[in-house]
């Protein structure tokens, strides 16, 4: 704000100072439970796709970190700008098995 604004912008100013900092306040606490709280972590590795082995079935488990874990799920990884997976619920009964290799690897979770 400055005197040498119109009574019109100083206002202006203040109304969006004030609308930005709700809408951040608001992303942050739900950036805050949305990954604060828990995430999917790959326990097995159970297929790899024979054409393309960066596309993978997993078998995952929902860590709520000192809450233990919570569901378990199968969901088919495909990568998605080298960071980021897309995610699809599968049936590994159901799945073309000339098309999937079964793997077994150890995921996230390593044991001894």
């Amino acid at each position: 704000m400055k005197k040498s604004n119109s009574r019109k912008q100083n206002l202006l100013i203040v109304i969006l100072t004030i609308a930005m900092t709700i809408a951040i306040s608001f992303y942050s606490l739900f950036l805050t439970f949305r990954f604060g709280f828990g995430t999917w972590i790959d326990y097995n590795i159970a297929y790899e796709n024979k054409s393309n082995p960066t596309q993978t079935i997993n078998e995952q488990i929902y860590d709520v970190g000192a809450f233990g874990y919570g569901g378990k799920r199968t969901v088919k990884l495909t990568p998605f700008f080298k960071y980021w997976n897309k995610v699809k619920h599968v049936d590994t009964l159901s799945i073309d098995h000339k098309k999937w290799k079964r793997v077994d690897k150890e995921g996230d979770i390593k044991f001894p």
